[in-house]
Formats: structure tokens, sequence, C-alpha cells
């Protein structure tokens, strides 16, 4: 994993598949980052991409066999993240308010997660504790 404040790729993670000799890596840019490479065109963010990944990774991610893109801007569920991001002292805040059920009804959201939270592993760990708490309720 690699994180960095400059240059277009804010975050790397390994996405390989256990067990397969081909490597794959998801890059994530967020803030001025992804606003300046969502201003190029297709070749010269390939390139300056392809240039950010060689910079952290070695010559050899120059060779890379395929680049996919997904600007999670212009989707129009998500408006710019894959997850919530909240600021500085925000889950320590309020973070059990986003779990607190209100009524009947029981959140369970990979936000809502007390570990991975962003993660898929994040939304099951939320799923399972939402079941729990709903089998855990008295029916009205």
């Amino acid at each position: 994993m690699t994180t960095s404040a400059d240059g277009p790729l804010t975050e790397t993670v390994d996405n390989s598949t256990p067990g397969s000799t081909r490597g794959v890596l998801t890059a994530f840019s967020y803030g001025r980052q992804a606003r300046d490479l969502r201003r190029l065109s297709p070749q010269r963010r390939r390139a300056e991409v392809l240039a950010a990944l060689v910079e952290l990774f070695g010559p050899a991610a120059a060779g890379a066999d395929d680049l996919v893109e997904y600007d999670w801007s212009a989707d129009e569920w998500t408006r710019g993240c894959f997850c919530g991001a909240l600021t500085p002292g925000s889950w320590r805040d309020h973070g059990p308010e986003l779990r607190r059920p209100v009524g009947r009804v029981h959140w369970a959201a990979t936000e809502t997660a007390t570990r991975w939270a962003g993660y898929l592993e994040g939304a099951v760990l939320a799923g399972e504790r939402a079941a729990a708490e709903v089998l855990a309720r008295p029916t009205a």
C-alpha cells in the first residue's frame, strides 16, 4: 500500500488474486489530484498514472497490461467516493449515531462498520451486526 500527498495517485493497494502470478494494483486519486487528472485527455491521464506507478513501484510498472479507470465523481449514486469519508474527529464524535437504530430501522452499510469501514469486509460485518440487533429485538 502507498499513500502520497503529491502526485496524481493518493493511494494504491495490492488487489491481486491470491495465488495468481499476475499483480493487480488499485489506485485512487482524491481531492485536488483527482480534479487535476479529470481535466486531462484520456491519453495524458494514462501517461500520468503510469509515470506515478513507475515512481512508486519501479520501471516494470510502465509495462502494465491494462489500465481501467472509474470516475467516482461521475457516478450518479456516489458523486465522488466509493464510501463515505468523514472529517477528522467525526468517527469519535458521531460514529455510534451512524449505527443507532431508529425505531425498527437498523443501519447496515460499510460506513457503519466498526472495523474495515469503506471496504466490503466492513459492509459484511455491518450486515451481521444489524442482523444480530434485529434478532435480539422483541417484535412489536
